[in-house]
């Protein structure tokens, strides 16, 4: 019988490419390393080595994944299935599928560049927006798109090559049961390479970050296993490390405001804010800016800015010098911004089935009270899903790239959208012609990727040209923000409003470690009723919603997973920061894998986090952890469970 059971030509053929994709995702990290070499050129030649050598692990993860069902007709048993022209049918399909991993692959050494993070959920969300910048794309990057050709090219020459070769010198002499044998064998071998190994829980992307390195993380991933990781992990997945009750009691206590009454234990963010004060009807415009770190604004830094107007706004405001965003990507800090729901999640709200949680956004709130509600972003309609997300969080009005009257070949990036001058004046028309009071939220554009700044724009930024094209963007950004201004203080509505400025995340080149990772610039201005100062509490997009009830005394209920910077407590934000999650205080940085013990760091005088000090503070190290856990908890439970918002 042992005799028999001879492996079978194709079986021998699997095998082969089983290899020969190895060899091809080798390549592609190895193009990865290259491309973004400035992220990696720190680190010893075993650190590498031994990433390409982890990387093996989640190379076969993704092969099979990706592989599994044309390698399994491949091998089906029969004499019907030995037909040359099934198989190299088969052999077809198997060159395609893997022609669109290498090129989601090559895809990702300019998009890694950018987000500092492996392509994933986009590709199933974005794939209307890449198509229609793709254009752009393939002229920004025309270096990628001749690697990405050169390696397809050669991936489809060399695959024909090796099934040639198997033509002529490898012949069948298997029978049926052996080829059933090998199958069966072929499917179990495939699950146990799929799943990572034997060991009890399946491979996660966190098993590629052993350390405390991102770098080194992210190039033992590859794109392939990310992109279809994170199409099964549209669930959210509960955290579950407390007696409940336990959990949303410290949780209420982290988010206690003393006007403010939680309501429905099942619903552990949902409460009310009822207030004898006067409701003030003041207008509300939030501007969102493209990729801003805190780092660009002098009035935050106390060096060189690359955003005069913000400054000088900063001056007549309340500064907010300690605010982060919650993600890294505009996708999630759109959610972030107007519903207060954190990035949390290997995916995004928008585009999930958690987008049809009930929720009840800033616009829904604001219009309870009168409110003449708009959303206005300068890309194309429907970019990101912004469109449809701005509905549900209680925005009417939507305006978009196709809004602009007059429309002018000049004022456009060539990729995404309209340039901000434009598009920033355009709103002001299209604001004032509301019934007051109006909550407009604007979305910037100019300082992303390709940072066009408008010809006749550009003698204004010509003593720049020695900075990069992103610092220059947000000098136009920023300029775009005065004209702004200077339109809307015309209009009868400017005096007024309550502006609020803030950034969707930082960018690559911005990004020096985890503060600067996250570190936004915010301020809140109102030409009349605010007095100016430095607010250095820890705040992040979650505390926006909650800090406008309490501003404009908004009698409502809301599910805000943050509190309002006017409350008379510590600040506090959470990230997930790569594999782990992190709790930021005024003081303290805590970091917990929940898989590892946690680590402690003193932020005030050790601002590299270098120094755990979790044994040296146990009682703080645990105090902090208690509070992330419930957190973390409360947050995953309401938003797998739609316990986020109820009318009842």
């Amino acid at each position: 019988m042992i005799k028999k059971l001879k492996p079978s030509r194709r079986i021998i053929l699997t095998v082969s490419i089983v290899i020969f994709l190895i060899l091809v995702y080798t390549l592609t990290r190895v193009g990865f390393l290259l491309t973004n070499y400035s992220k990696f050129s720190t680190f010893s030649s075993s650190d590498l080595f031994s990433s390409f050598i982890s990387g093996i692990r989640f190379d076969l993860s993704a092969i099979f994944w990706v592989n599994i069902i044309p390698f399994v007709l491949l091998n089906l048993p029969g004499k019907i299935f030995r037909n040359r022209i099934y198989e190299k049918t088969i052999f077809i399909l198997i060159i395609v599928v893997n022609v669109i991993t290498i090129v989601l692959s090559v895809s990702d050494y300019g998009y890694y560049a950018v987000t500092e993070r492996r392509l994933s959920y986009e590709v199933y969300f974005m794939i209307k927006d890449i198509i229609n910048i793709l254009p752009g794309l393939i002229i920004t990057h025309y270096v990628l798109v001749l690697v990405l050709i050169a390696f397809s090219t050669a991936l489809i020459i060399s695959s024909l090559l090796l099934l040639k070769k198997f033509d002529r010198k490898i012949k069948n002499t298997a029978g049926f049961i052996s080829e059933l044998v090998y199958l069966v064998l072929l499917v179990l071998i495939s699950v146990i390479f799929i799943r990572g190994g034997l060991q009890l829980k399946p491979l996660r992307q966190a098993n590629a970050f052993p350390n405390n390195n991102l770098e080194l993380g992210y190039l033992t991933l590859n794109t392939p296993y990310t992109v279809i990781r994170s199409f099964f992990q549209d669930t959210i997945k509960e955290i579950d490390k407390l007696d409940q009750k336990e959990a949303v009691t410290i949780l209420r206590n982290l988010l206690n405001n003393p006007e403010e009454k939680f309501i429905n234990d099942h619903y552990p963010f949902l409460r009310t804010f009822p207030t004898d004060s006067i409701t003030q009807k003041k207008n509300v415009v939030i501007f969102i800016m493209e990729s801003w770190s805190a780092l660009f604004c002098g009035s935050i830094t106390g060096e060189k800015t690359f955003t005069p107007f913000f400054d000088s706004l900063a001056n007549h405001s309340i500064l907010l010098t300690n605010f982060f965003a919650n993600g890294q990507r505009s996708i999630e800090s759109l959610v972030s911004i107007t519903v207060s729901i954190p990035s949390l999640f290997d995916f995004s709200i928008i585009g999930s089935k958690a987008e049809l949680n009930r929720i009840k956004g800033l616009g829904t709130i604001m219009k309870e009270k009168g409110y003449t509600t708009s959303f206005h972003h300068g890309a194309r309609t429907g970019s990101m899903g912004f469109d449809g997300f701005s509905k549900l969080a209680g925005f009417d009005f939507y305006f978009g790239m196709e809004d602009l009257k007059n429309l002018m070949p000049d004022d456009e990036d060539g990729m995404w959208g309209v340039c901000d001058e434009p598009f920033f004046v355009e709103s002001v028309n299209n604001i004032s012609n509301f019934k007051e009071p109006f909550c407009s939220v604007i979305f910037s554009l100019s300082s992303h990727d390709p940072f066009r700044i408008p010809d006749k724009r550009k003698s204004e930024f010509k003593q720049y040209n020695n900075e990069s094209e992103l610092q220059r963007s947000v000098r136009y950004s920023d300029f775009s923000l005065k004209k702004f201004f200077e339109y809307a203080q015309t209009k009868s509505w400017f005096k007024n409003t309550i502006f609020i400025i803030t950034a969707d995340h930082t960018l690559y080149n911005s990004r020096i470690d985890f503060k600067t990772t996250f570190h936004v610039p915010c301020l809140i201005y109102s030409p009349e009723n605010l007095s100016a100062f430095k607010l250095n509490k820890t705040a992040s997009h979650m505390d926006l919603v909650p800090t406008l009830i309490d501003y404009l005394h908004l009698q409502t209920s809301h599910s805000s997973m943050g509190k309002s910077i006017f409350l008379n407590s510590d600040g506090f934000a959470v990230f997930k920061f790569g594999y782990e999650y992190i709790i930021l205080t005024d003081k303290y940085c805590l970091a917990n894998d929940l898989e590892n013990p946690v680590k402690l760091y003193d932020i005030s005088t050790d601002k590299d986090l270098k120094n755990d000090i979790s044994k040296k503070l146990p009682e703080i190290a645990t105090d902090l952890n208690k509070k992330l856990l419930a957190y973390l908890q409360t947050v995953t439970y309401s938003v797998a469970k739609d316990k986020i918002y109820s009318d009842n």
